[in-house]
């Protein structure tokens, strides 16, 4: 930050370049570049970014800044580029009268009639007046342009200035001013752009958005002398009409010519100026020039009483910055005393405007300071430069947010008689010295950026693993200028606490980071410690931020975490190929209660850990891994505490099964060839083979007759399992699924038990086949509900096993299995008869040559069955259709149809027809995807939230619901402001806050099989919980963009909606992944 002068007059001196070195640059466009080039070559440097029609800033050696302000304009834009204002007018090839160079566009009119007479334009509105009768030839004289005897003795002048025009009909002579023309003189007006109002006489044009662009005034006249008149005004949508005073014009002390003015004016400028005369108190001579107002008056005269004149100056760039000077220079062009004059006074005073005049002025503050420059051209002439002190005054007005100032000259004494009578030229200047306050450091942190400043407490402080922390802060001094810095290091809180450690550093250019690094044997023990940054220049500092930074020094490394996994246990075979494990991370918070994440890597990853997760509340995370390859694996593990230390790396070392397909998978999809090829089951019946099937179509046996058989394609003797989706009908009669055998007995049988209503698993031994091992189901089988059915053989220690829905039911050893000849879908056969014929249907056949491990029978269970998908690329109508059952759903409430880009989706409370936001009901009802929560599913849908920022209120994705009660949400939770699965009481969200504007893919997992529930977010798994129970209903409709409670529905969503997919079953997290690619 530099001092700076605001100035406006600037001088431009002649530069002499040294040789063999660049010149100093005579402008340059910013603050910063201005002042380093005015430092390097010793000389003031004009920033042209900051020049108006008024104003120049240059910067000065010193650092300083000096800005040049003027009451007039003195400049005018031209094809880009500033250039000196020139009202001198010029008749142009096309008949057009215009100025060379104003601030405004001004066009007047030539001879003839037809076009208007004066037009002021500037930013697309115009506004100007017309003569309804044919115009002579104009005479133009600078920037006056006179229409001769328009009337009898009556002329038409139109005035150019550097913001508008004034129209003036000058009546030459007293038999003139008879003529019934000039009882009511009208104008025609004309407006492009804009709308023209009046009040008394003062004509305004504002845009179509409210906004002031020209204002004028058509109510004054006056004589010779500048003695005034106020006349009458009438404005129509089409004329401007002024009703001369005719006693005025008839009086014996009116001199001729008379002038009668209408005028437009810029309304942007931001400079004014006044002139309020005893004699002439009902005047308002607002921003008037003409005549006698082509100057400022002070003091008593004879002819006029007492004059005051009042300057208006635009000081809004001094606001936030810091004034070491301000003077007003004038020009006193007549003194009507020497030796006897008496002094001028400039008082601050209230701001002014068009119904400013003697006996309605602003109200006179504190007399600031005075002048007595004499010049009498007759008696003592002189330069008659004379500089009022106004700092006071722009102080004053500057530390009350006010941009601008106003000041009034006049008489010290206050004597009638002329010894303080002064006129002076109307080219005051305005020239202030300041410097900008420097910002308060911002984007403080510790290392470097990596841990920003926090305060106010426990909650929010930072820790960090050493005792020599680098502190920065970044700086901003908004003249450009270089600043020095200083940091203060605090032990404990600041008031009780000891300043420690002080740093500082020198000219950091404005816009980079200061940093300084605390010294060793500064900071001696772990703890609390506070610091701040304070920045300045040239004596004007921003201070150090009301809380200092807080952070925690903490150099304890935290104990090494424990790892285990259900799937893959220590040093142990588990899972699979391809299946994926759950492995727990503890970080032991009795013995660590700050670990806030793990780095973890597997042997596959090579390298370090590096892949981060954070651990919930009770400081245990969870981690899904899925194999690649068979063999020993190792689990890699750190815990980082907050501090950032790093616990002594932890392995956790496990042997991968290698994974094989089914000796025969028969998808039943309307084959009954298995995926090999080399498999085929034998309808016997009439089984309906296009039935719908729990993945796509299956099987259904109607009648105790209908059945599949084949030839055994797995040796019952060895490990085998075998497995398969089934829906029974009913349980009134045993039924069974699969079997093995000969064409005797039973080797093997996944089975419906009626006496005990349980699914079961049996075997017949090989040394008696009468001899049944059976395991059974812990809870009854459910009809009318899919369900996998898995049993296992393991013959090395002769042990059956069931399975149901991926969860083992208990396991029975001590049988020696035998080999089968044949398979049967549907029924089993016991002492030469076919037994327990199944009515329902069945899906999904496999059996392996191997025994499956509890993983490996999961991902089994998982199976997703489709049951409903809505693609949501109708684009329109009132409906939208499940590709999978043909059912349509209908749209409700505020609900429309959105493309974007390549897709099309659902808009639930998008914007109404006018472009207001709405937030009412809007949904969609889905029928009965046939779900339950008991049992495992998958939801998924992409979403957008279109919310502008987070809110207190709950909006839902999706709703299963049954009688007015939800059974499940997919939410954005207006507590948590995440992403949540909520069901049975349960609620699992995501980590981070909830993507607004912008589509997500959201998963929801139920999985029986390992009693938990999942979310996903693009893709990617985010958390679990674990989770028993949920609903038997299969009725439970699915709403969209509604939540149904048992009163009424609510939570309405506000976005966009695609792709809604129900399945039946766990999708794996590979599968969840594919399905977040919206296509």
């Amino acid at each position: 930050m530099r001092a700076f002068s605001f100035v406006l007059a600037l001088s431009a001196g002649i530069v002499t370049p040294v040789a063999n070195a660049a010149p100093a640059p005579a402008e340059l466009p910013d603050e910063a570049s201005a002042q380093a080039a005015a430092r390097k070559f010793d000389k003031p440097v004009k920033v042209s970014g900051l020049t108006t029609e008024a104003s120049e800033t240059v910067a000065n050696p010193n650092g300083t800044m000096t800005l040049t302000q003027t009451l007039l304009p003195e400049r005018a834009k031209r094809d880009g580029k500033w250039v000196p204002v020139e009202e001198k007018l010029r008749k142009h090839a096309d008949g057009v009268i215009r100025p060379e160079a104003t601030v405004v566009d001004l066009r007047f009119a030539g001879k003839g009639r037809g076009t208007p007479l004066a037009v002021i334009a500037k930013d697309g509105v115009e506004a100007g007046l017309s003569w309804g009768e044919a115009l002579p030839e104009p005479v133009i004289d600078g920037a006056t342009t006179t229409y001769q005897e328009v009337w009898p003795g009556v002329d038409l002048k139109v005035v150019a200035s550097a913001i508008g025009f004034s129209q003036v009909l000058v009546v030459k002579t007293a038999e003139a001013a008879k003529s019934e023309k000039l009882r009511k003189i009208t104008y025609g007006s004309y407006v492009k752009g804009g709308k023209l109002s009046h009040v008394d006489g003062s004509l305004q044009v504002e845009d179509d958005k409210g906004q002031v662009r020209f204002t004028g005034d058509a109510s004054q006249m006056w004589d010779a002398t500048g003695r005034p008149a106020k006349m009458g005004v009438e404005v129509t949508d089409s004329t401007v009409s002024v009703l001369p005073d005719q006693a005025f014009l008839a009086s014996p002390q009116t001199k001729f010519p008379v002038s009668i003015d209408p005028s437009y004016r810029w309304a942007g400028y931001k400079n004014h100026h006044a002139v309020a005369q005893e004699l002439f108190p009902d005047a308002r001579n607002y921003d008037r020039t003409d005549g006698v107002l082509g100057d400022l008056k002070a003091g008593w005269h004879s002819s006029t009483g007492y004059s005051l004149s009042y300057i208006e100056m635009n000081v809004a760039p001094m606001l936030g910055k810091w004034m070491s000077s301000a003077k007003l220079a004038m020009n006193v062009i007549h003194s009507s005393h020497c030796s006897e004059a008496e002094a001028t006074g400039l008082w601050n005073t209230g701001p002014i405007g068009p119904e400013t005049r003697y006996e309605a002025g602003p109200q006179w503050y504190n007399r600031q300071s005075s002048i007595n420059t004499k010049n009498n051209s007759d008696f003592c002439p002189g330069d008659g430069q004379a500089e009022f002190d106004v700092l006071g005054v722009i102080r004053h007005q500057v530390q009350n947010g006010f941009g601008y100032m106003t000041v009034g000259l006049a008489t010290d004494s206050g004597n009638r008689n002329d010894k303080a009578w002064r006129r002076f030229a109307l080219n005051p200047v305005l020239r202030v010295e300041y410097n900008s306050y420097p910002h308060m450091a911002a984007d403080l942190s510790l290392e470097r950026g990596k841990l920003p400043c926090h305060e106010g407490g426990p909650a929010t402080r930072v820790y960090v693993p050493t005792r020599t922390p680098r502190m920065r802060g970044k700086l901003y001094d908004p003249d450009g200028g270089s600043l020095y810095s200083v940091f203060e290091l605090y032990k404990g809180v600041r008031e009780n606490g000891a300043l420690i450690g002080r740093y500082q550093n020198q000219d950091t250019p404005s816009g980079s980071y200061s940093e300084a690094e605390v010294q060793p044997g500064t900071i001696t023990a772990d703890g609390l410690y506070l610091w701040g940054l304070n920045t300045g220049d040239a004596g004007l500092e921003s201070g150090f931020q009301a809380n200092l930074c807080e952070f925690v020094v903490d150099t304890v490394k935290p104990v090494a975490p424990k790892l285990s996994s259900r799937e893959y246990p220590l040093s142990q075979p588990g899972g699979g190929v391809g299946v994926t494990g759950t492995f727990e991370l503890d970080s032991l918070r009795s013995a660590n209660d700050d670990v806030v994440q793990f780095l973890y890597s597997f042997t596959e990853d090579g390298g370090e850990p590096s892949k981060p997760v954070v651990p919930n509340s009770d400081g245990k995370a969870t981690i899904r891994w899925t194999p690649g390859t068979a063999g020993t694996q190792t689990l890699f593990v750190k815990s980082v505490d907050r501090a950032g230390n790093l616990s002594d790396l932890q392995r956790y070392d496990f042997i991968v099964l290698p994974g094989g397909p089914p000796a025969a998978h028969w998808t039943l999809d309307g084959t009954l060839t298995d995926v090999n090829g080399g498999n085929t089951l034998t309808p016997v019946g009439n089984p309906d083979l296009a039935a719908a099937g729990y993945a796509g179509t299956g099987v259904r046996l109607n009648v105790t007759q209908d059945h599949l058989s084949a030839a055994a394609v797995v040796d019952t003797s060895k490990n085998f399992t075998m497995s398969a989706w089934a829906k029974v009908d009913s349980g009134d009669i045993g039924r069974t699924v699969l079997s093995t055998g000969d064409a005797t007995t039973l080797s093997a049988a996944l089975y419906y038990e009626q006496t005990v209503k349980r699914w079961s698993f049996g075997m017949t031994a090989a040394n008696n086949r009468a001899d049944l091992k059976v395991v059974r189901s812990r809870n009854e089988a459910q009809a009318g509900v899919w369900t996998h059915l898995t049993g296992t053989y393991e013959s090395t220690a002769k042990t059956l096993a069931l399975h149901v829905d991926g969860v083992k039911q208990g396991e029975v050893t001590g049988l020696e299995g035998w080999q089968a000849a044949q398979l049967l879908v549907g029924r089993h056969r016991w002492n030469g008869q076919d037994a327990n014929g199944f009515i329902g249907s069945i899906d999904e056949v496999k059996l392996y040559g191997r025994t499956l491990n509890d993983a490996e029978i999961k991902v089994l269970a998982k199976q997703a069955g489709i049951r409903a998908h809505y693609k949501m690329g109708e684009g329109a109508g009132t409906s939208t259709k499940d590709e999978v059952t043909g059912r349509t759903a209908a749209l409700g409430g505020k609900t429309a149809w959105e493309r974007d880009g390549d897709f099309t989706s659902l808009r639930l409370n998008g914007p109404a027809a006018d472009g207001q936001p709405q937030d009412a009901e809007a949904f969609v009802s889905l029928p009965a995807p046939g779900i339950r929560t008991d049992r495992s599913f998958t939801m998924s849908a992409w979403a957008k939230l279109d919310l502008e920022a987070h809110e207190d209120k709950a909006r839902v994705v999706a709703s299963l619901v049954h009688n007015g009660t939800s059974l499940l949400d997919l939410r954005y939770g207006g507590a948590s402001k995440k992403w949540e699965f909520v069901m049975g009481g349960t609620t699992v969200q995501t980590t981070n806050r909830a993507e607004l504007q912008e589509w997500v893919h959201l998963t929801v997992v139920h999985d029986t099989t390992n009693s938990e529930m999942l979310l996903y977010l693009n893709g990617v798994y985010i958390t679990r919980a674990p989770f028993t129970g949920g609903n038997a209903q299969t009725a439970a409709t699915l709403e969209l963009g509604r939540r149904t409670a048992a009163t009424a529905a609510g939570a309405f969503w506000k976005g966009g909606l695609d792709e809604v997919r129900v399945y039946a079953g766990a999708l794996s997290d590979e599968q969840i992944l594919t399905l977040a690619v919206r296509s």
